[in-house]
């Protein structure tokens, strides 16, 4: 409104234009006053309208009921409805629940999960738009079909079956952004994968699922085929440290399909160690897709899901990021990728503990054993960079040292190693260390001495005081 008052102002035949112009007046909300929302009502004449329940008030609002009993009026011409207040959602939504909205295509509700509300008596054919926060209506509702988008977050009463839930995709052959986040599930009314029927959304770009039960995220990926799909965010929670059979599941070999083509069109594959637990990062010529894996037990292990480390193996990206930003154990992550390892080429560590940098040091300064035969570890790393890391000098020093200098020949026959180890090239890499200590562990001889190693400018030493 204040554009148009702007606007308004520059001369009377633009006021005039603005009077009469039925498109600007298309925006309704309660934080109107009770002129200027007649107003609005009045010049959009047949004009669709959008209709905002604010959340800020102020003294000039119009009571709430004063503003629903205008508006409701002209419902036969609502193209969006947009209601985000807790404290009157249910007063709100119990008004709209005998009307029907023929033209309403966009629905963004948040409730306080308070009762089941029958919006609209299901009576909005050309909706394609729905956000419900809170807010729980009967899930076999005519309105849930046709859509392209579905959000549901924290749906607690009265939250859908699996099976209502794949009733809703089915209807929606169109969908192309699906998210879910934060609900229960009626276990009773779940199907088991070979009761379910396939669900084809030939158009979804975009799946996020959060804080949803394991056992619908299991049969919702069992039973939808989304071969389009470029946004891929799946949370799934686990209760020990074994693997997760996610995407190691014939059920799911699809899922598992679609993995390994994103991969292969990626350059680059990140995946990241925090305390939300194991991301992986894709950026492909049509979009991102990212995997989360949240652990609901052990904050410093997260495993890799059994399925996700094979379908590396089989892709073969040509670039690996590592990023340990938790007090985990970063060997057991890189020997649990296998093959893969060979593929990364940066390593990033923020805030490990003297454990976790331990750990590391001596996987760099050991080579491994494939086929009997020694090889470096990590024959592509470029780069390896702490930040905010409990270092030992010592340690460090070693397994730089050690990593720089091995050739696969030499001591290998007293560590039990072939001795006709074919030597393996150093590639240089850059070290960065970013310290939040006021003394630094690296005397000048030492930062002399690794970029000896190294190769001058290789090495970079930051002091964060």
């Amino acid at each position: 409104m204040e554009q148009l008052r702007t606007f308004a102002s520059v001369s009377r035949e633009w006021l005039l234009l603005i009077k009469e112009t039925p498109s600007f007046w298309r925006l309704a909300a309660s934080d109107l006053s009770l002129p200027l929302l007649r107003q609005v009502l009045s010049r959009s004449k047949g004009y669709m309208l959008d209709i905002v329940y604010s959340l800020q008030s102020s003294s000039e609002d119009i009571p709430i009921g004063q503003f629903t009993a205008l508006v409701v009026e002209h419902v036969h011409r609502w193209r969006s409805l947009v209601a985000w207040d807790y404290s009157r959602a249910c007063d709100i939504f119990q008004r709209l629940t005998y009307l029907s909205a023929p033209m309403l295509e966009v629905l963004d509700c948040q409730g306080m999960n308070q009762t089941v509300i029958d919006l609209f008596s299901g009576e909005a054919g050309r909706l394609r738009d729905v956000k419900l926060c809170g807010v729980c209506i009967p899930w076999e509702s005519k309105m849930l079909s046709g859509l392209q988008t579905l959000d549901l977050e924290r749906v607690w009463i009265g939250s859908p079956s699996g099976g209502q839930l794949l009733a809703i995709l089915a209807a929606s052959p169109g969908l192309i952004e699906l998210k879910l986040y934060t609900f229960d599930l009626i276990e009773d009314a779940l199907p088991t994968p070979p009761q379910m029927v396939s669900v084809d959304l030939p158009m979804l770009e975009t799946l996020v699922t959060k804080d949803i039960p394991n056992q619908l995220t299991y049969n919702l990926l069992s039973a939808i085929h989304i071969p389009r799909c470029t946004t891929f965010e799946i949370s799934y929670s686990h209760e020990s440290d074994s693997d997760i059979g996610l995407f190691n599941d014939p059920a799911l070999a699809h899922i598992k399909s679609l993995l390994i083509t994103w991969i292969r069109e990626s350059p680059l594959v990140t995946i990241t160690w925090d305390n939300e637990g194991v991301t992986m990062d894709l950026s492909t010529p049509t979009g991102t897709a990212t995997l989360l894996f949240v652990t609901v037990t052990d904050d410093w292990y997260f495993p890799v899901p059994a399925g996700l480390s094979s379908a590396l193996e089989e892709a073969g990206p040509s670039e690996i990021n590592l990023i340990f930003a938790c007090s985990t154990m970063p060997s057991s992550i890189l020997q649990y990728l296998g093959p893969s390892q060979s593929c990364i080429t940066k390593i990033y560590t923020i805030g490990l503990d003297e454990f976790g940098t331990s750990d590391l040091m001596q996987f760099l300064a050991e080579p491994t054993m494939v086929d009997g035969v020694a090889e470096r570890p990590l024959l592509k790393l470029e780069y390896l960079s702490f930040e905010h890391c409990s270092l030992e000098r010592e340690g460090l020093l070693e397994a730089i040292s050690s990593y720089s200098r091995y050739e696969g020949s030499g001591d290998d026959e007293q560590k039990g190693m072939s001795s006709a180890t074919v030597p393996q090239p150093f590639v240089p890499f850059h070290l960065k260390i970013v310290e939040c200590d006021t003394e630094a562990i690296l005397t000048p001889e030492d930062i002399e001495a690794l970029r000896s190693i190294l190769g001058d400018s290789n090495f970079t030493y930051v002091l964060d005081t």
